[in-house]
């Protein structure tokens, strides 16, 4: 039998970086963690889960299994938080025509039961596609540190199960939700006391409820300049235009607030005439550019995906720490 020798860095993780443990750590570890609230069963997992990704920098492939870890942890914590309302557990026998005791129901549930963030759907049979991956699987499970997303993406969804503001955000959610359904049919423009910005897409990024003032975080695309683009270039362009907004107050064609740094009234209103025209020409323009018509969507997606995810990240390590929720720092 071959023996084990002494702990040395995995050479693959080399094909990325020449990391120290260190640096390993700050670049492979979820930067938040699981927050108080969350069942400890589903805490206790967790932390084993992180030593794997921890001790990785040994030996690469204990990060999939960490990944294959977090993805049945997801279910774990799903039923526990069915056994924490309902007083029962999820697993039980069942009678005959009962709906059957599985993940898909379970998801089900809870979503219908409002324990789920409702800013972003979350598909029932994505989390099952991926459970089911790892439990059933065909080969060797090689991505490494590219599960780093997916991991994040399950902490996230645990810590929503577990969050006692995540009531109230759904609600503003849902009600904002309903005047973008409205009012984003129409040409939208973002005015500021200094300028006035024609809008090529909003998007809601985030809503912070655990200050007794709740934080909208929108995403706002203007309009880019089509000609400038890099068409040839591997890099996206930026699309993104991100504002921070209290006392919001939603009206019929606008909404107002007050940006959370500057102090100053925002509005996000319907375009006038003139920018209802210009907006349509950028449109038209576009259409014309195959490629980045053809991107566009996947640009705007990957940078609101990241907002999105540090927004969560900073939110959740507040938590952590007790509800000492700081100020937001403007993200570059």
């Amino acid at each position: 039998m071959t023996k084990f020798i002494p702990l040395e860095r995995d050479p693959k993780w080399s094909a990325f970086n020449e990391h120290t443990w260190e640096s390993f750590q700050e670049s492979y570890l979820p930067k938040c963690d699981l927050i108080p609230s969350v069942n400890e069963e589903v805490r206790k997992q967790y932390r084993a889960i992180r030593k794997l990704m921890a001790y990785s920098y040994f030996e690469y492939e204990f990060f999939d299994i960490a990944a294959a870890q977090m993805s049945m942890l997801m279910e774990m914590a799903m039923a526990w938080k069915y056994e924490t309302v309902t007083g029962e557990p999820w697993k039980k026998k069942i009678k005959k025509g009962e709906p059957r005791r599985d993940l898909k129901n379970l998801f089900e549930w809870l979503g219908s039961n409002g324990y789920f963030d409702k800013t972003y759907f979350v598909s029932a049979d994505l989390l099952r596609g991926t459970r089911n991956y790892y439990a059933h699987p065909k080969k060797h499970g090689f991505a490494g540190g590219i599960n780093l997303t997916r991991i994040n993406e399950l902490i996230f969804l645990i810590n929503e199960l577990y969050d006692p503001n995540l009531n109230k955000r759904n609600v503003l959610a849902i009600e904002l939700n309903t005047w973008l359904t409205k009012n984003c049919k129409m040409r939208m423009t973002l005015c500021t006391p200094a300028e006035t910005i024609p809008l090529a897409d909003l998007a809601i990024a985030y809503i912070d409820c655990s200050t007794g003032d709740p934080r909208y975080y929108l995403g706002c695309f203007p309009l880019l300049k089509l000609q400038e683009i890099d068409q040839d270039s591997h890099y996206a362009p930026r699309t993104l235009m991100f504002i921070q907004l209290v006392d919001l107050k939603m009206n019929d064609g606008y909404l107002a607030g007050t940006e959370i740094f500057g102090g100053q009234e925002v509005r996000i209103e319907v375009a006038n005439e003139a920018n209802t025209l210009l907006i349509d020409q950028w449109y038209n323009q576009l259409e014309t550019m195959v490629h980045v018509a053809a991107q566009m969507p996947a640009w705007r997606f990957m940078e609101l995906f990241k907002l999105v995810g540090e927004l969560k990240t900073k939110y959740f390590i507040n938590m952590s720490e007790g509800f000492k929720v700081n100020e937001i720092e403007e993200l570059s």
